[in-house]
């Protein structure tokens, strides 16, 4: 598929609050306490690759990482940021669009 810039849709998906109201969302429901294998050391990464659908629904949300009970945690903490949220959809020629997005997620453990 040739994905050129016309492509790409005029307006990018929209979080109520923006991205760092998201991301506050997802670290306050997230429970280190659930990580198996004892307690986690240093940096855990996984990304959250989920799309914003045409009526601003969060659907097929994916978590790719090293650590399976992160990810799993990860997985659980984005589906409740986003519990009764709408989001401002993708727009292309002021026609709303399904998006593709990822959120990185690092956590540091000590």
């Amino acid at each position: 598929m040739n994905n050129s810039l016309q492509d790409e849709p005029t307006v990018l998906p929209q979080f109520p609050g923006g991205i760092n109201e998201m991301r506050t969302r997802v670290s306050k429901s997230f429970d280190g306490s659930k990580l198996e294998a004892g307690k986690p050391k240093g940096l855990l990464k996984a990304d959250i690759l989920y799309t914003v659908n045409a009526n601003g629904n969060v659907v097929n949300v994916k978590v790719a990482g090293n650590n399976e009970s992160f990810n799993n945690e990860a997985l659980i903490s984005f589906k409740k940021a986003n519990e009764n949220v709408i989001w401002k959809p993708a727009e292309k020629d002021g026609r709303p669009v399904n998006y593709a997005m990822r959120l990185p997620l690092t956590m540091s453990f000590e």
